[in-house]
């Protein structure tokens, strides 16, 4: 990025015009380099904001076998219990009653086993925030039990730079290095970024 100072006359003054100038080709990776991951202070507890985690928390009386035993702040053995689950199409089309009941639990014992995760070990939630030349972007309100530095957030730290790359190309500028999402790609991502929702718990 460069300055420039023009100097001109006009009748009986002198016109000074600063001239900036920035290169027209921009470094996908550069618009990577500058986004920031900050925590959200503002944020609500994560079964608060995201669907399939409706539960009510009891005091455990399986000695902590059950898929949704914590202990709490006080010591006390808890247990989160859901009535109501959203498998979000588990089992795969046509398959057989037994295949869609062990899905199904499966889907059950991976949102149970991840809020007892939250309250027994608390949680975080990030914002991703892109400044570049000029151009921004950002989102608030991702939880992820692996931090800044795991594939979720990774993807969504792409994808925000992706918004702001694709801001500087309606401006003018070629981003080398990024490739624009299709309709069809869009679409598939938030698919998995439902599925990765509902299983957060780190293996």
């Amino acid at each position: 990025m460069t300055k420039t100072a023009i100097k001109q006359r006009d009748g009986n003054v002198m016109v000074k015009v600063s001239v900036e100038t920035t290169p027209a080709v921009i470094q996908f990776s550069d618009i990577l380099e500058a986004c920031e991951v900050k925590p959200d202070e503002d944020a609500e507890a994560p079964w608060d904001n995201c669907d399939g985690y409706e539960h009510e928390v009891i005091k455990d009386n399986t000695d902590g076998e059950s898929a949704g035993s914590f202990r709490d702040g006080r010591g006390r053995m808890m247990r989160c219990v859901t009535s109501e689950f959203e498998d979000w199409g588990s089992a795969p089309s046509g398959a057989s009653k037994q295949v869609v009941f062990e899905a199904h639990a499966a889907e059950v014992k991976r949102t149970l086993q991840q809020l007892a995760k939250w309250h027994g070990n608390g949680w975080e939630v990030f914002g991703v925030v892109c400044n570049f030349q000029g151009y921004h972007d950002s989102c608030w309100g991702f939880y992820d039990d692996e931090g800044c530095d795991g594939p979720y957030m990774r993807e969504n730290i792409r994808e925000i730079a992706g918004n702001v790359a694709a801001q500087m190309v309606k401006g003018g500028y070629t981003v080398e290095g990024w490739q624009p999402w299709t309709g069809t790609d869009r679409n598939a991502y938030k698919k998995n970024q439902i599925r990765q929702r509902l299983n957060l718990v780190t293996k």
